[in-house]
């Protein structure tokens, strides 16, 4: 476990201790301390390890008493957590976060199945949109938790007003359907107000826009030219600019140089441009899917999402070098931006596939830079899926670092 003993405004630890109440005893007591008791308007709790998960309910009652009642506290279970400087990928783990300045309303939302298509019910009057019209100024954020199984994030997209920044991730406890937790308490009421644990859908908390700043940082970087879609058919992209997808795919790869073609050997991914914006494209404009094969009967391209004929799309490669100094420059310009306030503590919501698998380390990245630009409290968990803004639409991400910054 580690944390500062300083009064902040945002506050975290993360506790390794085997046993769930000598783990919850470790992190709340030094976010309290950090605090100097003053009580969180918003805590977020993050679990994870089989013996956690088992002890869910009564863990997250445990924080929510011993911070003296969060006006809000949101709780999610995870593969990994993130705490201050450290990422806790295998094993047990408990994060705490809380803040003291921010307001945040509770959010708990379910979906009638799990279609892309499917009606998203608990949105409040504020987030009832078609998502539809021009980006204009953002007014608020949705910060959310996320089962992968019984929520379709895609529709909520789809049904968010185009003011509304969507951030968070999906729950990565569990393969399985059902296997995922969630709770969603406020204030301690009379003391007695059992917790109500989730095994599907959302929480989260709605945020006032100017209250956080958002980085998504992608984990691949393209290869090639932008392409457009010709012809496609399901999860299948026949044709790219008029061509079979196949063949202009391996011959691209043929002409790739070493560094590139093991990147593309350790995975080849599809970056499918967010918004058409004139003819150049940088990192930050695509949302990454995999290639999953190719369909060699029809000399079509398999990934791993359902492209549209006039989509802009690029091949792109997972690398480490180009991931971390794109997590770094964006960070970079959060932490000197003189016209704001200082960033007080951040949640990170980092892919699994990111961490020790990319990095290639063991001195927690993501977890790391963070830190480096926001020292104060900083949590966040590894993700079955991250969901941020990517030019200026809101969007399920993979291999992406999304943080959320809180300032001061």
């Amino acid at each position: 476990m580690t944390g500062p003993t300083t009064r902040r405004s945002v506050a975290s630890a993360v506790s390794t201790a085997p046993e769930s109440a000598a783990a919850v005893g470790e992190a709340v007591g030094a976010v309290v301390e950090q605090l100097g008791g003053r009580t969180p308007t918003l805590a977020v709790a993050i679990i994870a390890g089989p013996h956690h998960l088992a002890a869910f309910e009564s863990i997250v009652d445990a924080v929510r008493t011993l911070l003296g009642g969060p006006d809000v506290l949101v709780a999610a279970s995870a593969s990994g957590v993130i705490g201050r400087a450290e990422e806790v990928e295998d094993g047990g783990a408990i994060t705490v976060w809380a803040s003291t300045g921010t307001p945040a309303t509770p959010v708990r939302l379910e979906a009638l199945d799990a279609r892309p298509d499917s009606l998203i019910l608990g949105l409040p009057d504020s987030l009832v949109g078609d998502g539809s019209g021009e980006d204009g100024s953002r007014e608020r954020v949705l910060l959310l938790f996320a089962d992968p199984f019984s929520f379709p994030a895609q529709a909520l997209i789809d049904q968010l007003p185009a003011d509304t920044a969507l951030v968070g991730g999906l729950a990565s406890a569990s393969a399985v359907p059902g296997g995922n937790r969630f709770a969603l308490t406020s204030g301690l009421g009379d003391g007695v107000t059992p917790v109500t644990v989730h095994r599907d859908g959302a929480v989260g908390v709605v945020l006032p826009a100017d209250a956080v700043d958002i980085v998504v940082s992608q984990g691949c970087r393209p290869i090639g030219d932008p392409w457009v879609v010709t012809r496609a058919m399901g999860q299948v992209i026949v044709e790219l600019a008029g061509r079979s997808a196949a063949e202009r795919v391996q011959e691209l790869v043929s002409e790739l140089d070493g560094r590139d073609r093991a990147a593309a050997a350790r995975g080849l991914h599809l970056g499918i441009v967010a918004r058409d914006r004139a003819d150049d494209f940088q990192t930050g404009d695509f949302l990454i899917r995999a290639v999953l094969g190719i369909d060699r009967s029809i000399g079509g391209l398999v990934v791993g999402t359902t492209p549209e004929v006039g989509q802009v799309v690029q091949l792109q490669v997972r690398d480490p070098v180009s991931a971390s100094a794109e997590l770094h420059r964006l960070l970079d310009g959060i932490g000197h931006d003189p016209d704001a306030a200082d960033p007080q503590g951040a949640l990170v919501f980092s892919c699994t596939g990111r961490g020790v698998a990319m990095f290639d380390e063991a001195g927690a990245h993501d977890a790391t830079a963070v830190a480096g630009t926001v020292p104060g409290g900083v949590g966040g968990m590894f993700c079955a899926g991250e969901l941020g803004p990517a030019g200026g639409v809101n969007a399920v991400h993979a291999f992406t670092a999304t943080v959320v910054i809180f300032r001061g």
